[in-house]
Formats: structure tokens, C-alpha cells, sequence
């Protein structure tokens, strides 16, 4: 005399549907949320050229580090922060030997809020505290 469940009532089947359904759009609202926070690949790939000795058009630096400085912080990847930072090193670096001494200003107040944020998300970062104390001695 086994008797056959009952089947669930339909409320709590919707009940689950809709939680299901719920738990599914807050995670692709995560996904998409996450996706621009991503390093881009191209700031790797320059920052490894810039170490080996290559040079790039100071505007450029400028214009990748601004774009993916937001995104780098956010996360707080010491990785991509340590790439955006060589970046901006090396734009300073042209704006110093060059004539603008306005934009080479700008450039080391920025070296120096980089190398800021670096640390502040990885205290031990050498380079963070290389561009401290460069952006120190630049001001002076």
C-alpha cells in the first residue's frame, strides 16, 4: 500500500522558477559587470615592449593608462596598476627630456597618484615606491 508523492503544489514550483531565473540574471548582470574590468592584453604587451627598450608616442602612454587606470583600480590588480604605472613612467620620462614643462609636471603628479594606488593595493610593490620616490625627487 505505497502511495505515489503528491506533486508539489504549483505556487512553490513558481516559487523556484523564479528564484532560478533570479539567481540566472544576477549572475550574467555580474558577468557583464566584470567583462570591461578585465586587463586588456595590449597594456601587457606594451609594457613588456616599453621594458625591453622600445619607445611610444607619449600621447598614446597617456591615452591607455587613462582608459585602463579606472578598470586596474577598481580590481585592484597589482599586475595591471604595475603595467599602467610602467606606462606612465615612460611617458614622464619623454615629457621630462622634452621642452613642456607643464605636461611633464602633469606626468610626474600622475606618476606619483599611480605609484599611490599601486601601493595601496600592494605595499611591497617596488615599482610603486621606484615611482614614489622618482615623482619625489622630479618635484623637487
Amino acid at each position: 500500500m505505497s502511495r505515489e508523492p503528491k506533486a508539489a503544489p504549483g505556487a512553490s514550483r513558481w516559487i523556484a522558477r523564479g528564484a532560478n531565473c533570479l539567481l540566472a540574471a544576477s549572475a550574467l548582470v555580474w558577468a557583464l559587470s566584470i567583462v570591461p574590468n578585465l586587463s586588456d592584453p595590449t597594456v601587457s604587451r606594451v609594457a613588456r615592449q616599453i621594458a625591453a627598450g622600445e619607445s611610444y608616442d607619449a600621447p598614446l602612454l597617456r591615452r591607455i593608462v587613462a582608459t585602463n587606470l579606472p578598470a586596474a583600480q577598481h580590481t585592484c590588480e597589482p599586475k595591471a596598476l604595475r603595467e599602467l604605472l610602467v606606462l606612465q613612467l615612460s611617458a614622464a620620462d619623454m615629457t621630462v627630456r622634452g621642452t613642456d614643462l607643464t605636461q611633464a609636471d602633469a606626468d610626474i603628479d600622475a606618476v606619483q597618484r599611480m605609484s599611490r594606488i599601486l601601493l595601496g593595493c600592494a605595499p611591497t610593490e617596488s615599482l610603486g615606491w621606484l615611482g614614489a620616490l622618482a615623482s619625489s625627487a622630479f618635484s623637487i
